[in-house]
Formats: C-alpha cells, structure tokens, sequence
C-alpha cells in the first residue's frame, strides 16, 4: 500500500508540472499568434519539428534505458552508476556530432524543402541545442534511476524559454526579428535549463565514472530511438508536406504557415491533452518497475495492469 502511495504521489507531482508547463506554452503560442501572426507561430511549429526529428536520431532511447538500469543497480549499491552516466553521455554527445556535421554544410538545399523559407534560419539557429538536450536528458535520467523525478525542471525551461523569446523577440535587441527570437529563445533557454540541472546534479553529489559496456547500453536503446525517429520522421513530413499541399490547392504561402500552425501549435496540444496524465504515469513507471524482483510476475502484473487501467480512464475520459 506504501508503495502504491509513493507512486500515486509522484505520478500527482509530475503531472501538475506537466499540466502548467503544456498550459504555459500552450498560453504563450496563441499570445505570440496574436503579437506576432499565426504564420509565425507556424514557421516556429515546422522548424521544431525538424529539430525533434533530428533529437530522436541523436539516440534518444538512452535516457529510458539508463534510468532502467540505474534503478536497477541502486538495488546493489549503486556502483556503476557513475559508469553508466559517463557511457550514456559520450553516446548521445557522439551521436549528435555527425547530424550537426551532417545539416549545416548542407543547410542551403533545404529552403528547397520547406514551403516557407523562413523555416530555414530558425533550424540553423535551433540545431545546436541538441548537444544542450543530451546532456539535460541523460542527467535527467539519472535523477529519474533514483526516483527523484524533478518534474519542475520542465516548467523552468518553459518559463526560461518564454522569457529569452519576449527579450529576443519584443524589439529589445534589435538585430534580431521576433521570428529568429523564437529560435534564439529557444536555443538559450535550452542551454540554461542543462546547466541547472547539472548543476543539481553535482549538488546531489551525483558523479562520472570509467566508459564501459557500451553494448548494454547501447542495444536496448535502439528499438526505442527506432521508434521515436519513425515519429520524428512523420512530423517532418507532415510540416514539409501540409504546407506544400495547402499553396498548391490555392492558399498563400503565409496563409498556409498560419494554417499550419493553428492545427500543430494551438489544437493538436489540446487535443492531445490527456496525455500528460498517462506520460506522467509512464515516467514514474519505469524505475518502479525495474526495482521489482525479475521472479516476481505477480507484482510486476499488478503494475502493468493498474496503469493500463489507469490509462484507459483517461482516454475514456
């Protein structure tokens, strides 16, 4: 029953995080449709879904992975846990070298890809985050092994991120348009929401170890990158192709950024709503079950079934 507690009570924090953090983007966009034009918010939406594309690539099943396994051998004293953060660090930092090395000396095609070429500067100024993202996702993870689940660090990057993109974009450094302040926003507030987080983590007294079994951390992260690319790779088609279609069929190629936008930016989160009550559960599920005896199916059934259950509610709901 503790336990059950002790879940229930971390699923409740996590998801009231979750809620204001999606409420305060979600807030944020129809402020910056209405400042700025629902083009730009389209734009800002076909120019994350490239850089999400290119975050699944960059080996993004290992922070499930090592938050499994540091869950698992904190049950015997936690020794290689310095080891596997170190591994997991050098993957994703390794694996996001070469798409960075990769895009930008091809980066001139792409306007030719993109129905609206302003698509283009926002990914160039964007991409660099994906070294920012590894490391806060893989010292996210370590957090995550030891159930400690910081679910506010998510809100902070919103609200750091909302507040870079009105200095960037609101005309106070006037070198930058308040599209390209969206991007610069975004990539600050990236930056600094790593750098907190590591910094709790040396708070935390959370250390590096020896790179070692690469293979085992490796390998049971690749069906899950596989499938979060597979997602990635829809949502870049879709913002090449919804655009594309929308111009060919008679809208202008700003009607159709803000076409675009108002579906991806303003109604897709709403509807899509309830998933932060089971993404939360899914969070919390991961290390609880991996601390669960491999022997004991009954408790392991027990979990499973109850967050289905749970899941299902929901979306009845």
């Amino acid at each position: 029953m503790t336990n059950k507690k002790s879940i229930f009570k971390s699923v409740a924090v996590v998801t009231a995080f979750s809620v204001a953090t999606r409420l305060f983007a979600f807030l944020f966009k129809v402020f910056v449709s209405r400042q700025f034009g629902a083009s730009v918010v389209g734009v800002y939406q076909m120019a994350l879904s490239f850089y999400f594309f290119a975050s699944a690539v960059a080996l993004s099943g290992l922070p499930t992975v090592i938050s499994r396994k540091i869950a698992e051998d904190e049950k015997t004293g936690g020794e290689n846990v310095p080891s596997l953060i170190s591994t997991a660090l050098v993957l994703s930092l390794s694996s996001v070298l070469p798409i960075l090395s990769v895009i930008y000396p091809v980066a001139f095609l792409l306007p030719s890809v993109f129905a609206d070429e302003r698509v283009l500067p926002l990914v160039v100024i964007m991409l660099p985050a994906l070294l920012s993202t590894s490391i806060y996702n893989v010292i996210r993870s370590w957090f995550w092994g030891k159930r400690s689940f910081l679910a506010f660090t998510e809100m902070l990057e919103e609200v750091l991120r909302i507040t870079f993109t009105l200095i960037f974009s609101l005309g106070l450094i006037a070198a930058v348009t308040p599209l390209k302040g969206l991007a610069v926003g975004f990539l600050v507030s990236d930056i600094a929401c790593a750098v907190v987080l590591f910094i709790l983590f040396l708070i935390k007294k959370g250390k590096f170890g020896r790179i070692k079994d690469i293979p085992a951390v490796l390998k049971p992260s690749l069906p899950i990158t596989a499938m979060r690319v597979f997602g990635g790779v829809i949502g870049a088609f879709t913002a090449i192709v919804i655009p594309v279609l929308l111009i060919k069929y008679g809208m202008e190629k700003s009607d159709a950024s803000a076409t675009f936008g108002r579906v991806t930016g303003m109604a897709m989160p709403l509807l899509m709503a309830p998933t932060t009550l089971t993404g939360a559960l899914s969070v919390v599920l991961i290390p609880e079950i991996a601390t669960i005896k491999h022997d004991d199916k009954s408790a392991m059934s027990a979990r499973i079934d109850g967050s289905i259950n749970f899941a299902i509610i929901i979306a009845a709901l």
